[in-house]
């Protein structure tokens, strides 16, 4: 069994207007423009996972505030796949 962790998720990570040097860890397709970290909080409980907001700025855009904690026992990119979708899903995408 793998062991669960706490995985930190910012907004950036799947903010399409975002570059992968910026930060963005998804393809475009799984992206939205200028996700919140409520946004990504609601995804998360949404597909039963359990995850709370934390207050934080993003290291390198001092004006993203906000992220949220998940515990998850698989691989982080899964994790962020599933969130990217769910949000995605949830502000009426495909």
């Amino acid at each position: 069994h793998p062991e669960v962790t706490d995985f930190r998720v910012w907004p950036v990570y799947l903010d399409v207007s975002k570059s992968r040097s910026q930060g963005r860890k998804l393809a475009v397709s799984m992206c939205v423009k200028k996700p919140t970290a409520q946004e990504l909080l609601e995804a998360a409980v949404h597909l039963g996972l359990r995850a709370r907001l934390e207050a934080a700025k993003y290291p390198r855009d001092f004006y993203t505030e906000g992220r949220i904690a998940v515990e998850w026992d698989g691989k982080k990119s899964q994790l962020l796949k599933k969130i990217g979708v769910q949000v995605k899903k949830r502000r009426g995408g495909s």
